[in-house]
C-alpha cells in the first residue's frame, strides 16, 4: 500500500495499525477539531470542533465560509450541548439538549488519543 505525500511523491505504508475497540467505560476530555476546504467556482471550507469531557458533556461547533463570484457566506450552529457515551467500543452515542439523538463510528488509539476519526473524518486536539 502506498499513498502520496504533500511534494507529489509516493510513499510505501510500511507499519500498518490495526486499532482494537475502545475500552469499556472510555471517555475523552478535550476539544477535537477538523477542517475541509473545497476549492473552485464554489470555495467554501468548514471546520467542526466537538469538546469532549470527563464528565461525559458534548458540545459541538460548525462553521461554515464561502465564497463564489457575486456572493460569499457565513454559518454557524447554534449552541446545542449534550452528553455522550461509547458504546461497544466503537459506537459514539451522542444525546443533544434539543432532543436530537447521533450515533456515529469513532476510531482512536486510547493510549495516544490526540487524534481520532469520527465516521471516517480525522479529528485532533488543536496545538
Amino acid at each position: 500500500m502506498e499513498f502520496q505525500q504533500p511534494d507529489g511523491s509516493w510513499k510505501t505504508f510500511t507499519d500498518p495499525t490495526v486499532l482494537k475497540i475502545l475500552p469499556a467505560g472510555f471517555l475523552l476530555n478535550a476539544p477535537y477539531q477538523t477542517l475541509t476546504v473545497v476549492s473552485g467556482p464554489l470555495s467554501f471550507s468548514t471546520s467542526e470542533k466537538y469538546t469532549f469531557t470527563r464528565g461525559g458533556k458534548v458540545a459541538r461547533d460548525l462553521l461554515a465560509i464561502g465564497e463564489a463570484p457575486n456572493f460569499s457566506f457565513v454559518g454557524a450552529s447554534p449552541d446545542n450541548p449534550g452528553t455522550y457515551t461509547i458504546k461497544d467500543g466503537f459506537r459514539l452515542n451522542i444525546s443533544l439538549q434539543d432532543g436530537k439523538k447521533e450515533e456515529h463510528v469513532i476510531v482512536a488509539d486510547p493510549e495516544k488519543p490526540k487524534y481520532i476519526y469520527i465516521d471516517g473524518m480525522l479529528y485532533w486536539i488543536p496545538d
